[in-house]
C-alpha cells in the first residue's frame, strides 16, 4: 500500500502532525502534499520529522490547472495505491488529479456539514463534482453521514464513519498555565462563569444563546459569560445583542491559543448549533465534556454519538432560547446536577484515540 495524503489550505498542524508520525511508526509508505497560498506551520513540522512533504504554493484559481497537473504528474511518478484529501479545494483538485492520474482508490474525508451552502450558494454543486471523483467519502460523524445520505443523495455503500481523534494529552493541563488564565480573564469564584466557545456564524446559534442568557442573568446578577472565537459574519448582530447587557457582565475574546485551559475554569458551558448538520464534528463538545464541564447543547455533529441527556449534559432543542435559558438556571441552581453531568462527562476524552482512528482509517482503505 502507497499513500499520498493531500491536504488544502491549513496553516496550523490541527492534529495532522500526530496522524502521520503515528504511521511512520507503523511503517507506512506514504507521502503528503499540502495545497497553501504560504509556507506552513506543518509542512515545516513533518519535514522535521524526516517525513515525505511538498507544498504546492496556490495563490488563486489561475493556479488550478498548473497545481492540477502537478500533482497528476506526482501520482505518475509515485503511483500510489492510494490518495486521501481532506478540506474543499483538496478535495477538488486531488479528486480530478487522481482521476486523471488513475489512481485506483480515491477517498476523500469530508469536514464541512450544510453551513457551506449558506456561505456560497454553488456550494452543493462544487461537493457533487468532488464526491464525482472519490470511491470513498469519509464522515466524521454519524449525523454526518445521516445527513451526506438523505440530504445528499449519496450511496450508502460509499460512505464511511471514521470520527477525528482526540488527543488525551490535551487534558493533562498545567497548573500554572490555569492559573495565569484565571488571572487573564478575572475568573471570579464568586461568579457564575458561563463559557461559549463559537464563531460569530449564523449555524452557531448565539442568536438564541444571547436572548437565553439575558434572562438568565436577571434571574442570577452573578452570572459573568466568556464568548470565545469571537469573531465571524455575524458580528454585527452579536454586538447588537450584547448591548443590552452590563458590558461588566460579560467578555469578549476574538482568540486564545491555551483555550484548553480556559475550560476548566467555566462553571457551565453552552454549545447550541441550529441544526443537527450544522456541524459535521464539533471539537468542543469533546473539549468541553472532556474537560469536565456540565454543558448544554444541542445535538449536531458528534454530538448525537457522545451526549446523553441528563446523563452526560442536557439537551435542548434546535433555536429554543426557553429551553437553553431553563437548562442554564437548572445547571446554576442545582449542584448535584452539575457534579453528575461533569463526572460522567469526563469519560469521553478516552474515547477518539488517535491509535484507534488510524485503525479505522486503515479498514476504509482495504475495504
Amino acid at each position: 500500500m502507497k499513500i499520498v495524503y493531500v491536504i488544502s489550505f491549513i496553516e496550523r498542524r490541527l492534529g495532522f502532525e500526530e496522524y502521520f508520525l503515528e504511521l511512520k511508526n507503523r511503517n507506512i509508505d506514504f507521502q503528503v502534499i499540502l495545497i497553501n497560498r504560504n509556507k506552513s506551520d506543518l509542512y515545516e513540522c513533518l519535514k522535521f520529522h524526516g517525513i515525505f512533504v511538498e507544498e504546492y504554493i496556490y495563490t488563486s484559481k489561475k493556479s488550478l490547472p498548473k497545481t492540477i497537473f502537478k500533482l497528476r504528474n506526482h501520482f505518475k511518478a509515485y503511483k500510489p495505491t492510494h490518495l486521501h484529501a481532506h478540506l474543499l479545494e483538496a478535495g477538488f483538485i486531488a479528486g480530478i488529479a487522481g482521476w486523471l492520474g488513475r489512481v485506483k482508490n480515491r477517498i476523500y474525508t469530508r469536514h464541512h456539514g450544510d453551513m457551506h451552502y449558506i456561505e456560497n450558494k454553488h456550494g452543493r454543486f462544487y461537493d457533487r463534482i468532488i464526491h464525482s471523483f472519490y470511491s470513498k467519502i469519509v464522515c466524521v460523524s454519524r449525523s454526518h453521514f445521516d445527513y451526506l445520505i438523505e440530504t445528499e443523495n449519496i450511496k450508502r455503500k460509499k460512505l464511511f464513519i471514521v470520527p477525528n481523534f482526540v488527543d488525551p494529552s490535551i487534558f493533562d493541563l498545567n497548573e500554572s498555565n490555569l492559573g495565569q488564565i484565571r488571572e487573564k480573564y478575572l475568573f471570579k469564584k464568586e461568579n457564575i462563569n458561563i463559557g461559549i466557545n463559537a464563531r460569530w456564524v449564523e449555524f452557531k446559534g448565539l442568536q438564541y444563546v444571547l436572548p437565553a442568557l439575558l434572562e438568565v442573568v436577571e434571574k442570577h446578577p452573578l452570572v459573568h459569560f466568556y464568548l470565545f472565537n469571537a469573531k465571524g459574519n455575524d458580528k454585527e448582530m452579536i454586538l447588537k445583542l450584547l448591548e443590552k447587557f452590563n458590558s461588566e457582565s460579560y467578555t469578549v475574546v476574538e482568540f486564545e491559543s491555551e483555550i484548553m485551559s480556559v475550560y476548566p475554569n467555566f462553571d457551565i458551558f453552552i454549545h447550541c448549533p441550529v441544526r443537527p448538520e450544522a456541524e459535521s464534528y464539533g471539537l468542543v463538545y469533546v473539549e468541553a465534556m472532556g474537560s469536565g464541564v456540565p454543558c448544554v447543547f444541542t445535538l449536531s455533529g458528534i454530538a448525537k454519538d457522545i451526549v446523553i441527556d441528563e446523563f452526560n449534559a442536557l439537551v435542548v432543542g434546535f433555536k429554543s432560547e426557553e429551553e437553553i435559558s431553563n437548562a442554564i438556571c437548572r445547571l446554576i441552581e442545582s449542584e448535584e446536577l452539575r457534579n453528575k453531568l461533569a463526572a460522567n462527562a469526563k469519560s469521553v476524552k478516552s474515547t477518539f484515540t488517535l491509535v484507534s482512528h488510524v485503525d479505522r482509517m486503515f479498514e476504509v482503505y482495504n475495504k
